[in-house]
């Protein structure tokens, strides 16, 4: 285990040829987001990370506002990975697995719907 903490992460180069996956996260402090890659062995590969500090205003928002802004910030920051290309958003926060983002009207979720959608 202390190896796994104290070794840097191996990162393997972008094939646009594999399956995208990417994993968000939004915290009062942050949003991150790993993006990862389906290899001909089956195994899933870390391609890419990123993260970004959230301004004060951003830390007054409530959870799914923050968990939106990590989807919306990751497939901005690799979207030249991205356009053209299906790929799949995974996040660990429930309530977006049932959120209707074409028939939200939230003017907190407004912009980011529309970004999603």
């Amino acid at each position: 285990m202390k190896e796994l903490l104290c070794s840097q992460p191996v990162l393997e180069i972008f094939d646009p040829k594999l399956p995208i996956n990417i994993y968000t996260d939004a915290s009062l402090h942050g949003v991150g987001a790993v993006l990862k890659q389906n290899q001909p062995d089956g195994e899933e590969k870390r391609v890419a990370y990123f993260s970004k500090k959230l301004n004060e205003a951003q830390k007054r928002r409530k959870a799914i506002y923050l968990e939106c802004l990590a989807i919306k910030e990751a497939i901005k920051y690799w979207q030249y990975w991205l356009i053209g290309k299906p790929f799949t958003v995974f996040s660990d926060h429930k309530p977006l697995e049932n959120m209707n983002i074409k028939a939200r009207t939230d003017e907190e979720l407004g912009d980011l719907t529309y970004y999603l959608s």
